[in-house]
């Protein structure tokens, strides 16, 4: 009899736990944040060999992770030098040569605009 009883509550409270993990969750996707901040670019060369790229990152992709803007700025350094090197590109290093701040309705993002040395 009490293995009947003890099951009942049992799940009861493991419903509870989880339904408050799952709101938290929804609200969460930690995938979503992974691809923000890896960004997206495009690499353009021009007939006379000159390799410039642009790379734009979500500027809201690494907000309530505690780092300083130092520490973000550093991030999507990181990013553009991983994104250059999976396209192969700028292999003897880049420039950045612009970087603005787009806002739009939904979302606001960085635009990196450098080319390769």
């Amino acid at each position: 009899m009490a293995v009947k009883r003890l099951l009942p509550a049992t799940l009861g409270v493991c419903v509870m736990f989880l339904s408050g993990c799952l709101g938290t969750a929804m609200l969460f996707d930690p995938t979503m944040q992974v691809e923000m901040m890896q960004g997206t670019g495009v690499v353009n060369v021009s007939p006379s060999g000159e390799t410039t790229f642009r790379f734009v990152v979500n500027a809201n992709a690494w907000d309530g992770l505690g780092l300083s803007p130092q520490q973000v700025e550093e991030a999507r350094m990181t990013a553009i030098g991983n994104f250059l090197g999976e396209e192969k590109q700028c292999l003897d290093g880049y420039s950045i040569t612009s970087k603005s701040l787009q806002e739009h309705d939904m979302f606001s993002a960085y635009v990196y605009e450098g080319k390769c040395t």
